[in-house]
């Protein structure tokens, strides 16, 4: 009688690919955990329309909110409007209190240079030819349109948050500033 190898199982086989998946799983979620909340978002560099190169932590303001998005995305466009109509984001935008910096992170540069007028003109319009992995990173995993709240140490305050959650931890603000 021939001896069965541990692969010649068709049970070990279906076991063996389980494994396999799980570890492939457990590595995924722990790329995912470069988004935390309380964790520092990564330094990154991109370029703006008139090709000057700026840093994420070249920033002043006390407050980034980093948006990512692509312009031939539905959900984007309606944020990006919801938050150009917001009035105490645009107070904030005014007063240097927080930057809105929109990246699209999945889309040739060609792409970003024809939808130039896609973002608002008191945001940052970038583009992150350069650090687009470390990009990738952050939204392994999501769709645009995706969002990161920045503190002055640059830590992640709030993450994946839509537009309402924003507004009210922007109330949440005004109230303390009062």
């Amino acid at each position: 009688m021939k001896k069965k190898g541990f692969f010649n199982s068709s049970i070990h086989i279906v076991c063996f690919l389980i494994l396999c998946f799980s570890c492939f799983i457990c590595k995924a979620q722990n790329q995912d955990s470069i988004a935390s909340k309380d964790k520092p978002f990564l330094d990154f560099y991109y370029i703006t329309s008139d090709e000057v190169t700026h840093s994420l932590y070249e920033t002043k303001t006390p407050y980034i909110l980093i948006y990512f998005y692509n312009p031939e995305c539905e959900d984007c466009a309606a944020l990006k409007k919801y938050l150009s109509k917001d009035k105490k984001l645009n107070q904030l935008i005014a007063l240097n209190q927080m930057t809105i910096i929109a990246i699209p992170p999945q889309i040739e540069k060609s792409t970003w240079q024809e939808n130039i007028g896609f973002v608002p003109k008191n945001w940052i319009n970038g583009f992150c030819p350069q650090d687009r992995e470390l990009i990738l990173r952050y939204l392994y995993g999501r769709q645009a349109p995706i969002m990161f709240l920045l503190d002055t140490k640059r830590n992640i305050i709030l993450t994946d948050i839509s537009g309402k959650f924003l507004d009210e931890f922007l109330d949440a603000y005004f109230k303390t500033k009062k």
